[in-house]
């Protein structure tokens, strides 16, 4: 038995002790969320396949939590290649609000640091903000969003133990929010997160017409140069930012060719972010400094 603080206590139990605990008051822990017991559904051969699964070998971690001698919550997870999968995090209604799911993260954080793992992932409701909210603080990040047919519209975190990989998603989240930021006051809106969605999926990549596509080659630029801006920067001047960007669409044949045909070639790939680049300058009035080119085409300088 380990101390969390004052009278809360966690240990380390097997997955008889952990299931007793689960199957009895996961219900009324999440009794505010919807789910779909697909299960119920499943077909005699899904559930034979289901039951003849090889049993892999895996890392696993089953943790009570204790006020006194009384169980109040609890973690369930287990290993997924290098990384740890936090499956499911609980603690009982009447013992939430006192900073008791923050303890326990730190300490599980701790443990998977001392198992070598390279990483935590975990997936939650997008409404869930009492446990989005510590994770994020605990240096957790977004690196995604899914919808799942049991839950939902999820969150997807994870927490790096290598900080460098840390800073390269951090980066992105930010550029996809300034992205969706900048269409999102286009289009009249605040950027939500239903809006973040469509700004990746289907807004980015301005094309003539008004119509908007999906361009991965467009994407991958607006996502490197974005992530140098201030979020309100961005705003003040998105709207001549798309403009500009539909007359280099337009006047531009060499750019054009450079994110439609032949993306992968050196050339295309120094065409485009060049490019672009003279673009942001001039729009948002940055020196060169202010957004520099990739590394690898800095070499090329």
């Amino acid at each position: 038995m380990k101390t969390l603080f004052d009278d809360y206590t966690y240990e380390i139990v097997d997955y008889k002790a952990i299931q007793e605990v689960f199957k009895e008051e996961r219900s009324h822990v999440f009794a505010d969320e919807f789910t779909i017991e697909v299960e119920k559904f499943h077909t005699k051969r899904e559930k034979d396949f289901l039951k003849n699964l090889p049993k892999i070998d895996i890392y696993r971690l089953y943790i009570l939590v204790y006020k006194r001698h009384e169980i109040i919550g609890w973690h369930i997870g287990f290993q997924k290649r290098d990384s740890f999968y936090m499956m499911n995090t609980a603690i009982l209604e009447k013992h939430q609000g006192k900073g008791i799911y923050t303890k326990l993260l730190k300490e599980i954080i701790h443990i998977l640091k001392d198992k070598g793992f390279y990483s935590i992932t975990s997936r939650h409701l997008a409404s869930n903000n009492g446990v989005l909210i510590p994770k994020l603080k605990a240096g957790f990040v977004i690196t995604g969003m899914e919808i799942e047919p049991i839950f939902g519209t999820l969150v997807n975190l994870q927490y790096f133990f290598n900080k460098e990989i840390e800073k390269v998603y951090s980066d992105f989240s930010k550029a996809i929010e300034n992205i969706a930021l900048g269409y999102g006051q286009l289009m009249g809106g605040a950027a939500n997160t239903l809006f973040k969605q469509d700004a990746i999926y289907g807004l980015v990549g301005t094309v003539p017409n008004n119509k908007r596509v999906f361009n991965k080659a467009l994407f991958e630029i607006e996502v490197y140069y974005f992530s140098f801006l201030d979020s309100d920067l961005i705003l003040s001047k998105f709207r001549e930012f798309e403009n500009n960007l539909e007359a280099l669409y337009s006047n531009s044949r060499e750019f054009v060719k450079s994110i439609t045909l032949g993306t992968n070639s050196k050339k295309s790939y120094r065409h485009r972010f060049i490019a672009f680049r003279e673009l942001m300058l001039e729009t948002y009035n940055l020196k060169e400094n202010d957004l520099p080119l990739p590394f690898e085409l800095q070499e090329d300088e």
